[in-house]
């Protein structure tokens, strides 16, 4: 069966789906991340966020960043929406941190809560249920929460969801908004870098963090093909090897990565590019490069849009799909060329980390790979 990709939308520190692709084409690190704080990380502006919350009084900012996502694509949505029975539309999105930005808002000293605290903002399958009854979708409806991958394990479900006939469109995505738990708790894994993030380079020390996510509307609709965009492939694995760190051998990914070309019966030679989940630690970049070096090879273009957008962990899945599903269409122009890099560390000197911006895609097939805490890995195969 072929799920093909309706619509997206998308939300960061770049602005909205358009804005984005704009930033990744002209901009640098510089222009979009906000570095007065302790940790450079990247905030969505928020007034982005407030255009449409006022017909949602005491709507969370998770709440509103859905909110936003619909907005974007709302025509498009509806559309689809309307070819369809409300019974047979899915919903599925990604979180980590649900509302919990509220909830510390919320505290009072000794420990207690005051009237404003609602417990259902924390609940990660929030922004699922607050999709799905902004959008009346009345079909299966859950949140995932599997770390990093939260996103991307997102869209891999409501592809599933489609192939088994458990609905006929599927609502998929992730997003997750900054709160001082998630901040504070990197920190205390000395994952944070303090300034600009450096994936692949050899003096790499730390991430970016960012807020955003995006929403993918997923169908099995047969139509015309041309200028269509599918979701391929998908493959998920837990290496289960350490509660934070990734197997040091990227044996989790390099399955996940299998098992998406597998699906998507493509070789290594049909891939034109890799969105990396490089999220410029040091164990994590080593892990993913020798993964893609063991199962692709190292003829394959590969980058981080992690610098730009920073670490939006929940959302950072569904958003790295969008931007491949851009350059899959066309819209997004040349591969995404890696910011922060100066010099490749030598121990993943073979991996071809894009370095100049008029690099084009030259296959059909575009790969997306996230990673997350606990030993999660998924990738996704977009073909056009």
């Amino acid at each position: 069966m072929t799920v093909r990709i309706e619509c997206v939308s998308a939300l960061s520190c770049l602005g909205d789906y358009w804005q984005m692709l704009r930033h990744l084409r002209t901009s640098v690190p510089h222009d979009v991340m906000n570095a007065d704080s302790d940790y450079t990380c990247g905030l969505i502006d928020h007034t982005l966020l407030e255009e449409h919350s006022p017909i949602h009084a005491g709507a969370s900012r998770s709440e509103k960043l859905m909110l936003a996502l619909i907005a974007q694509q709302r025509q498009q949505i509806d559309r689809c929406l309307m070819a369809v029975d409300p019974e047979r539309v899915a919903v599925v999105i990604g979180s980590t941190a649900g509302g919990m930005a509220e909830a510390e808002g919320s505290r009072k000293p000794g420990h207690q809560f005051g009237p404003e605290y609602d417990f259902r903002f924390q609940r990660l399958s929030t922004p699922a249920r607050f999709v799905a009854k902004e959008l009346n979708a009345c079909g299966l409806v859950t949140g995932v929460s599997t770390a990093c991958t939260s996103g991307a394990r997102a869209i891999g479900l409501g592809m599933r969801w489609l192939e088994l006939g458990w609905c006929d469109l599927a609502i998929v995505g992730g997003a997750d908004v900054m709160c001082d738990t998630t901040v504070k708790g990197f920190a205390s894994l000395e994952a944070l870098s303090e300034g600009y993030c450096k994936p692949f380079d050899q003096h790499r020390d730390g991430i970016n963090l960012g807020e955003g996510g995006a929403l993918l509307v997923l169908s099995s609709r047969q139509a015309d093909k041309k200028n269509v965009v599918e979701v391929a492939g998908y493959g998920e694995s837990m290496d289960a090897w350490h509660l934070s760190a990734p197997h040091p051998q990227g044996n989790g990914i390099a399955t996940a990565m299998q098992d998406a070309l597998s699906m998507a019966m493509c070789t290594p030679e049909n891939i034109g590019y890799i969105n990396m989940h490089g999220t410029a630690t040091p164990h994590n970049d080593v892990m993913e490069a020798w993964a893609v070096l063991r199962v692709l090879g190292s003829k394959v273009p590969v980058s981080s849009t992690k610098p730009m957008t920073g670490h939006t962990l929940a959302g950072a899945g569904a958003l790295e799909a969008t931007i491949c599903y851009a350059l899959a269409k066309g819209d997004l122009g040349g591969l995404p060329v890696q910011h922060g890099m100066l010099l490749q560390d030598p121990q993943i000197d073979d991996l071809k980390v894009i370095l100049r911006d008029e690099t084009m895609l030259q296959r059909r097939a575009i790969m997306s790979n996230s990673c997350g805490f606990g030993g999660h890995n998924t990738s996704l195969v977009l073909t056009s």
